[in-house]
């Protein structure tokens, strides 16, 4: 049985960039989280119910200390513990009741957001996140103003199945003077994973304006309800309207010709 096509993805990438699943788990008289360790897998896989061929929930970064129930559920040659904290069921063999000592991370990378057809009317962005025991790192390119590319860092958590970020610190990547060097010191933002997307969204209204309006990712009130002939998982983008083929002489009749979230994307 090839464990890492099961339950992990070694040097994953996650394509910066999150509706909530209709299968996420909310299992009935199942007790508290009452056990803590790290998970081992470079991106461990959380399902709505134990087994390989369950629906994937969510996903938890390498080194990311975690809380479960100690009762466990054998299925597919294997135990599988809930953890309320996480959403869903995940794979004992996985966890370590100390922290792993390897340095591997886990990355979400959107595409670019197009805000606009036509270069100069529009600004399109992509960003990068990765995350590791607990800290993630996060950068901001721009397609055309590189001057304001952006980076930072902060802490990461689990929390309710989601992947809660709190940024301690954003800057520019060259400031040209002092004043230009911080842009944001505190503030948070949650993903939320989408099963049909197989990406994050964001939840836009639990998460700081100033943060969510940085990240190039589609938010939950947004996910189409059919995704048929727009989504492109390759690219992780939505494609939400075509472009004209020649720029309007109203810049404001160009619309937007895709979106990006956070997707799973193998490293090539």
């Amino acid at each position: 049985m090839n464990l890492s096509r099961d339950y992990c993805i070694p040097g994953v990438v996650f394509s910066l960039l999150l509706l909530l699943p209709a299968n996420r788990v909310s299992p009935q008289n199942i007790p508290s989280d009452d056990e803590k360790s790290f998970t081992t897998a470079d991106a461990l896989r959380v399902r709505s119910h134990p087994g390989t061929s369950a629906a994937i929930v969510g996903i938890i970064p390498y080194g990311t200390q975690i809380s479960y129930t100690i009762h466990s559920v054998q299925a597919d040659g294997h135990d599988w513990v809930f953890s309320k904290q996480s959403g869903g069921y995940i794979a004992k063999t996985f966890l370590s009741s100390t922290v792993p000592k390897e340095k591997k991370e886990m990355i979400l990378k959107s595409s670019e957001y197009i805000f606009a057809c036509f270069a100069g009317v529009g600004n399109g962005s992509k960003a990068t996140i990765t995350l590791s025991h607990g800290v993630f790192h996060f950068s901001l390119e721009y397609a055309q103003t590189a001057e304001d590319d952006l980076e930072g860092r902060g802490s990461y958590e689990i929390s309710e199945g989601m992947i809660l970020l709190r940024l301690t610190s954003l800057s520019k990547k060259n400031p040209t003077n002092h004043s230009e060097k911080t842009q944001l010191t505190s503030a948070k933002a949650f993903l939320i994973y989408n099963g049909n997307l197989g990406g994050y969204v964001l939840d836009k209204h639990r998460s700081d304006q100033k943060f969510a309006d940085l990240l190039p990712v589609i938010s939950v009130s947004e996910v189409p309800t059919n995704l048929h002939g727009i989504l492109n998982k390759g690219e992780c983008s939505i494609e939400m309207a075509s472009c004209p083929k020649k720029p309007s002489s109203n810049p404001n009749l160009d619309e937007s010709k895709s979106i990006g979230y956070f997707c799973l994307k193998a490293r090539p």
